[in-house]
């Protein structure tokens, strides 16, 4: 998974990820951030938020093992340790222990340098067709995109994005973009 914030407004802030299915088959997703998140939550956080929505969207992710790689130490340390000191990144770890019982998943998640995540890097930069480029040439020939917009997120998954907007509005004003 991965989280892009570039520092103009103006650019395109997304989140993207992939589950590569024995068999070689691929199933990815992405979504633009709300302007509000990109102004308020910081990086770690969406970093964060990334595999959660992955759990969320993908139904086949149930009664399996699931590696997950994240290119943001903080969220990375966040799942490793099971908690943190960032009620943002606890409140996720919560939901995480929620959706992983339900769906009967157990993770381990590793930290992937920023240039080895190159794939994921492109899902969260909205580069669609050339992810799907990549993923073609890397032989993989079946591609499911889910699309966010339609896709049947479980009801018991609560807004995320609004919830992250106000709980770091509750904090301090330093503490707010401050990394744990």
């Amino acid at each position: 998974t991965d989280a892009n914030r570039p520092k103009r407004l103006d650019k395109y802030a997304g989140l993207g990820g992939y589950v590569v299915f024995p068999g070689g088959e691929i199933t990815f997703w992405h979504i633009r951030l709300p302007r509000r998140i990109v102004q308020t939550v910081p990086i770690h956080v969406t970093e964060r938020l990334a595999p959660e929505i992955t759990l969320a969207v993908t139904p086949a992710l149930q009664h399996c093992q699931l590696l997950q790689r994240i290119d943001n130490m903080a969220a990375t340390c966040s799942l490793q340790r099971q908690r943190s000191s960032d009620p943002r990144l606890q409140d996720l770890e919560l939901i995480h222990l929620h959706q992983t019982g339900r769906k009967r998943v157990s993770t381990l998640t590793l930290w992937i340098d920023t240039k080895s995540n190159l794939w994921a890097d492109l899902l969260s930069r909205g580069e669609i067709a050339e992810f799907k480029r990549l993923a073609r040439a890397a032989g993989f020939v079946s591609l499911t995109e889910i699309d966010l917009a339609r896709a049947m997120i479980p009801r018991d998954l609560p807004d995320m994005f609004r919830r992250l907007h106000t709980m770091t509005s509750l904090l301090p004003s330093k503490t707010r973009l401050a990394r744990p």
